[in-house]
């Protein structure tokens, strides 16, 4: 890996001690658990919502 692409301990020191793990502190996983997490949101207010809710806006 290359010095100025290292942020932390993590991606150098300790790189083998965490290489199981290492997939889960990578931009892609922040942007994919992102993604879950704003969808399941969005389901859980549609379902919360009333049918009819024209009426709120």
């Amino acid at each position: 890996m290359l010095k100025d692409k290292l942020v932390s301990p993590l991606d150098s020191r300790y790189s083998n001690k965490i290489d199981e793990i290492n997939y889960l502190f990578s931009e892609s996983y922040l942007n994919k658990t992102r993604l879950l997490v704003e969808l399941n949101w969005l389901l859980y207010l549609c379902k919360k919502l009333p049918n009819n809710f024209k009426n709120y806006q």
